[in-house]
C-alpha cells in the first residue's frame, strides 16, 4: 500500500457544484471505487457507473480471492463487513506436491483479512452498499473525447443494440477499470496495449452440495474449511477454494502441449477450444486431470461427478493473459486515469488482481475526494488533477503493480511447468521481501542441484 497524495489546498475560486466522476465498469474495482468517494468524498461528488452488463449474473467467474490489501481497503471506507457478509475466512495456502506424496509448504493467512467469495454473491454485496452513485448497466463505450470545454465525454452504445444510444455523457474525471482489454486503453494508448500470452490454460468448475444431499468424503469439511489447497501432478496442477456454503471452485491448470496430448487421447483435435467440446468428453477430459490428485481420499474425481452440467457458464476455461503495467495511466489530452485491470492486468497465479484493483481504487478515491473537497478551479482543473492527483498515485502505484506482475510470472512453473518443476514456487506468494528473497534463494538452489522438493 502506499501514502495517499497530498492536494493542494492553495486558494483558488470556490468551485460551485460537485466533481462528476464517471467509472467506467461495475467490477470489484470500479465498485470500490464508488464506494470510496461516497466515503470520503460525500456531495462534493456525483457518481456514475457505466457498465457493459446487465447484471452481476453476466460475469464471468466463480470466485474472488479476497486478500489483506483489499479487505483493509474495504474496512477504511467502512464496508467490510457488509461486503464480505457471505466470505470464507482463509487461514493457510497449502501447496502440495502430489508427485511426491507430500506437502511442501504451507503460507499462513490473517482470518480477518483473506477470504474466498463466490464471485456473484460478493458484487452483489458489494453493489448493495451504494448510496448515491448511479449504475448506467447494459452500455458499451463506444469512444472518449475531450472538447474544447475541458469536460470528458462518454459516447455509448447499447449492447446487442443494432444502432448507438446516441447518448453521450460528460464529466469532469473519468476512472476506466474495464478490465483486460479495456477499450479505453486501446484508444488511449494503442502502444501500450499489447495482451501476453502464456503458454497455459485454467479450467474452472464449481460445485455445490444443498445441505440435506449426500457428499463425498471431505466435502463439507473442504467446503466450509479455512485453506485452500494447490496440488501439483504430473501433467496438471489441481485446486481447492472453498467458498463455504456447501460451495467449491475448483480449477486445473496445464500447458498447451499437455492440452494437446489430453485432447488426443479423448479424439478432440488439437487446438479445439474448450467450449466447443460436447459435454460427455469434457466430464472425461476434466476426470483424466482429476486422478492425478489422490489427495482426501480422490475427492478431487469425487468432485467432477457432482457437475450437473458441464455446458454451463460456471464451467469455463481461460487462456492466461496479463499486459504490462503503465507507468503513466492516464491521458495527456484530458482527465482520464485507468486502473486495476485496465492498467496492470496480472495473471491469476498469486490470486491478487481483484484484490489488487481494490486497493487502486480506494487510494484513487481517497485522492479525488480530497481534490474534490478543495478549492478546484474548472479553467485549471486538467492541469490541477495530474499534478496533485494523477501525476503522485502513479508514482506511488506502478512500483507495486509492476513487482506483483513480476511475481506472477515467477509462479508460472507452478501452473504449466509440472514435467518439470523440482517443486512448488512458493517465494511469490509471500508478502515480506527479505522473507521471499530467502525463499527464492532457496529455491533457486534447489532447482539448480534437481531435487523434487525441499
Amino acid at each position: 500500500m502506499g501514502n495517499t497524495p497530498s492536494v493542494d489546498q492553495t486558494t483558488k475560486p470556490e468551485h460551485k457544484r460537485p466533481l462528476r466522476i464517471g467509472i467506467l465498469g461495475a467490477g470489484p474495482s470500479g465498485l470500490t471505487a464508488a464506494l470510496a468517494l461516497e466515503s470520503y468524498a460525500g456531495d462534493a461528488v456525483e457518481v456514475t457507473i457505466i457498465d457493459k452488463n446487465s447484471g452481476v449474473s453476466d460475469y464471468e467467474g466463480v470466485e474472488y480471492a479476497i486478500q489483506e490489501r483489499a479487505a483493509r481497503a474495504l474496512e477504511k471506507i467502512g464496508v467490510k463487513d457488509a461486503a464480505l457478509q457471505r466470505g470464507n475466512p482463509m487461514t493457510e495456502f497449502c501447496f502440495y506436491d502430489e508427485r511426491r506424496d507430500k506437502k511442501q509448504m504451507s503460507v499462513q493467512q490473517d482470518p480477518k483479512y483473506c477470504f474466498e467469495v463466490f464471485r456473484q454473491h460478493f458484487l452483489i454485496d458489494l453493489e448493495a452498499q451504494l448510496k448515491t452513485t448511479k449504475v448506467v448497466r447494459n452500455s458499451l463505450i463506444d469512444n472518449i473525447s475531450f472538447p474544447e470545454s475541458g469536460e470528458v465525454e462518454v459516447k455509448l452504445t447499447q449492447k446487442g443494440g443494432d444502432a448507438p444510444l446516441n447518448t453521450s455523457l460528460a464529466f469532469d474525471v473519468v476512472i476506466a477499470c474495464e478490465g483486460l482489454h479495456s477499450p479505453t486503453r486501446r484508444q488511449l494508448f494503442p502502444d501500450q496495449s499489447k495482451v501476453n500470452e502464456f503458454d497455459f490454460h485454467i479450467l474452472y468448475m464449481l460445485v455445490e452440495v444443498k445441505e440435506n444431499e449426500p457428499a463425498p468424503k471431505y466435502f463439507r469439511e473442504i467446503a466450509n474449511g479455512s485453506y485452500l489447497q494447490f496440488n501439483m501432478g504430473q501433467n496438471a496442477t489441481n485446486m481447492f477454494f472453498p467458498l463455504s456454503n456447501n460451495r467449491i471452485a475448483m480449477a486445473i491448470s496445464f500447458n498447451h502441449d499437455t492440452q494437446n496430448k489430453i485432447w488426443a487421447e479423448h479424439g478432440v483435435e488439437e487446438n479445439k477450444p474448450w467450449a466447443m467440446i460436447d459435454a460427455a468428453t469434457k466430464k472425461k477430459i476434466a476426470t483424466t486431470f482429476a486422478a492425478e490428485t489422490k489427495v482426501f481420499d480422490n475427492l478431487f474425481t469425487n468432485l467432477v461427478e457432482l457437475v450437473p452440467d458441464w455446458d454451463s457458464k460456471k464451467i469455463y476455461s481461460w487462456a492466461m493473459r496479463d499486459t504490462d503495467a503503465l507507468q503513466i495511466p492516464y491521458a495527456k489530452e484530458g482527465n482520464v486515469i485507468l486502473i486495476g485491470d485496465a492498467a496492470h492486468a496480472m495473471l491469476p497465479c498469486l490470486g491478487l488482481g481483484a484484490s489488487l484493483a481494490m486497493e487502486d481504487a480506494e487510494l484513487l478515491g481517497e485522492s479525488l475526494a480530497k481534490f474534490a473537497k478543495s478549492n478546484w478551479s474548472e479553467q485549471t482543473l486538467k492541469a490541477d488533477l495530474q499534478k496533485q492527483v494523477f501525476s503522485p498515485y502513479a508514482s506511488a502505484r506502478y512500483p507495486v503493480w509492476a513487482d506483483l506482475i513480476a511475481r506472477g510470472r515467477i509462479a508460472i512453473p507452478n501452473f504449466a511447468g509440472q514435467q518439470t518443476a523440482t517443486g512448488f514456487r512458493v517465494a511469490p506468494y509471500i508478502p515480506i521481501p527479505l522473507v521471499a528473497f530467502a525463499f527464492s534463494i532457496a529455491e533457486w538452489i534447489r532447482d539448480l542441484i534437481g531435487r523434487r522438493g525441499y
